[in-house]
């Protein structure tokens, strides 16, 4: 199903009763960090599923706990993704829903952004294993934001949570050796490291195109 206007209109009404509209938290070099969440779980799985297609992700299972010998399935959206969705929605919603969505807008146009975020962690990182700064690229360097932008959007795509700050690894090894074919001597294995979250030992395999 799509998300055109009379899809909407069926999610409106289908999240009015049974989804939640709020966060999740994800810890962070600790500190912790709220991103707008929505979600549904229902044991109907063609209805839970029809959601989830209509963002081309999966339906999660969750076995019955006694006296339930009924399986559920849960469908959830986070992130920007997450929040764009309660924008959509919101005229389409009760007072109850609207309220909810507000509070957690609110909260979300005051964090700091999500690529800003990971690529300063990510440095602090570099900064504890390697103890030099000229290692890690600045935080505010513009290609970072897009790495860690990527990330973020690839975690949404797969449903994952955020709090891992890494890569799937076929996109990662994609855009390791990609980089350092474009600028070798800028994007060194330890600056790579720090952009993207892992060691310098699995940018080499993954440069050598072994398994890290």
């Amino acid at each position: 199903m799509s998300r055109g206007e009379a899809g909407l209109a069926w999610l409106a009404g289908l999240l009015e009763g049974e989804g939640y509209f709020g966060t999740i938290n994800s810890h962070v070099a600790g500190k912790i960090y709220r991103y707008p969440r929505v979600g549904v779980t229902m044991t109907d799985r063609d209805v839970v599923e029809r959601v989830a297609d209509m963002f081309g992700l999966k339906v999660t299972s969750i076995r019955p706990k006694p006296p339930s010998k009924l399986m559920q399935y849960r469908f959830t959206l986070t992130g920007a993704r997450a929040a764009q969705l309660m924008v959509d929605l919101r005229p389409m919603l009760g007072v109850r829903r609207q309220s909810q969505i507000d509070a957690v807008l609110a909260e979300y146009s005051m964090a700091e952004d999500t690529a800003v975020r990971r690529a300063r962690s990510n440095r602090e990182a570099a900064l504890r294993r390697y103890g030099h700064a000229e290692q890690a690229p600045p935080a505010d360097d513009p290609q970072i934001s897009a790495i860690a932008q990527q990330a973020q959007d690839h975690h949404q795509a797969l449903c994952v949570s955020e709090s891992t700050g890494r890569f799937h690894k076929d996109q990662r090894d994609r855009l390791i050796k990609a980089l350092r074919a474009e600028d070798p001597q800028r994007w060194t294995y330890p600056a790579l490291a720090a952009a993207i979250g892992c060691s310098p030992a699995s940018i080499a395999a993954a440069v050598r195109g072994r398994v890290s």
